[in-house]
């Protein structure tokens, strides 16, 4: 019986080779019967050669892809086949398969190997991670927290898929009277008209104060619906006020908020309902905090996230473009819904909002961030997405981004 040689190849393939056009490789003989020999099934696209224990496969330059066996002989005239496949197709891989970042807004590059463009992303919408093909890499951005699988796909239909996990401990970042940020809800609203009329609406904020300020800003749309405080320092009271309509409703909070603690603020506003004390409610770390009126000439039928004296923006920290009107305090977190939340929601997602929970959750701004930056990410997962962006407070007027320093976001556990 003869002996068949038994090949080694350093191809990861032990039946295959894969060579590029133009390119060369060697295959070396683990045993046999000496005395080899070489022939190609097809010398115009494959040329063989066989010195000692080693055969060298050469494949000249051609257009598109190509099959050829190598036949391979010893002295006692025992055969193998080396199948070599030519093609200028390099297996599609990723060089990493799992992308740990470690905050939200973070960054991270993966490396886009071999494959046929264009390269796409399925199922791109996540709200986890943003991914974005640029040449042949795939940048990365945190969104939230969480964990995803992103699949790639090149023109063949090969695929990859990346593990993205976003981790990171809740941040707040400190205002430290230079700082507020805003958003402009009109490019929602082109898709979405229902934010120009909605019956009900809640503000949420997290935040820790330390220091009063009659009309700083806490949020929301200036001369339409704003959360501030009332008093300045040396008065004796520091309301929450809640003021709309061009102040022909004015509202305050019956406690004064306390400094150097954290707060979780909620307005809600339900235009279904006619009595004042039912259509303005507002909560302090989940309870109900009775509103004195101290003016009614007029009430909302509805509420446009769309419109405010404020060059239209809804505004976290400043009003009007006036330095007098900055936040004294730190924030965590701010919330826009288009739903009039109930007490009992407020009081169980003050800490964090689960999956099940967000029903209406047309914005919400978690402020960690794990580099310097000039905006606070949107992390609410649903189809619109409003970034907020910092600005500097101290230049009245002024909405361009400004960068901040990391160093003011602070790691924080919630309290409540």
């Amino acid at each position: 019986m003869k002996k068949i040689a038994r090949l080694s190849r350093i191809s990861p393939s032990k039946e295959e080779v894969w060579l590029k056009p133009g390119e060369e490789a060697k295959v070396k003989i683990v045993s046999g019967n000496q005395g080899y020999r070489v022939t190609s099934s097809n010398p115009a696209i494959l040329q063989a050669s066989v010195s000692n224990d080693q055969i060298t496969v050469k494949a000249p330059s051609i257009q598109g892809d190509a099959e050829a066996v190598v036949y391979v002989f010893d002295a006692a005239d025992s055969r193998a086949q080396l199948k070599v496949s030519i093609s200028s197709y390099a297996p599609f891989t990723l060089d990493k398969q799992i992308v740990q970042l470690s905050q939200i807004q973070a960054l991270d590059v993966v490396e886009i190997r071999g494959g046929e463009r264009p390269y796409h992303i399925e199922a791109m919408s996540s709200p986890v991670v943003e991914a974005q093909i640029v040449g042949n890499q795939l940048h990365l951005r945190a969104k939230n927290r969480g964990k995803t699988t992103l699949t790639m796909k090149d023109k063949r239909g090969t695929s990859s898929t990346l593990e993205v996990e976003v981790g990171g401990e809740k941040q707040a970042f400190s205002f430290s009277d230079r700082y507020f940020a805003h958003t402009n809800f009109n490019a929602i609203a082109v898709v979405d008209k229902s934010i120009r009329n909605l019956k009900q609406a809640t503000f949420e904020m997290t935040c820790r104060m330390q220091g009063y300020r009659g009309l700083q800003t806490f949020m929301g749309l200036e001369g339409r619906l704003i959360v501030r405080g009332k008093n300045d320092d040396y008065r004796d009271t520091h309301p929450i006020e809640i003021a709309g309509l061009g102040d022909r409703i004015m509202l305050e909070s019956s406690s004064s908020f306390p400094l150097n603690e954290w707060l979780h603020l909620a307005l809600v506003v339900d235009c279904n309902q006619s009595e004042v004390s039912k259509k303005y409610k507002l909560f302090i770390n989940g309870k109900e905090d009775p509103l004195i009126v101290r003016r009614n000439e007029e009430t909302h039928s509805s509420i446009d996230l769309t419109q405010s004296n404020d060059g239209n923006r809804f505004v976290v920290g400043r009003a009007n473009g006036q330095d007098w009107r900055v936040i004294r305090g730190t924030v965590s977190d701010v919330r826009v819904w288009s739903v009039a939340r109930t007490e009992a929601q407020i009081r169980n997602n003050m800490c964090s909002l689960n999956s099940a929970d967000r029903q209406g959750l047309l914005a919400h701004w978690d402020f960690s961030a794990d580099a310097s930056t000039d905006y606070i990410q949107d992390i609410n997962g649903g189809a619109y997405e409003s970034n907020l962006i910092l600005s500097d407070a101290t230049k009245n007027g002024n909405y361009l981004p400004v960068a901040v320093d990391k160093n003011l976001f602070t790691n924080i556990q919630c309290t409540f």
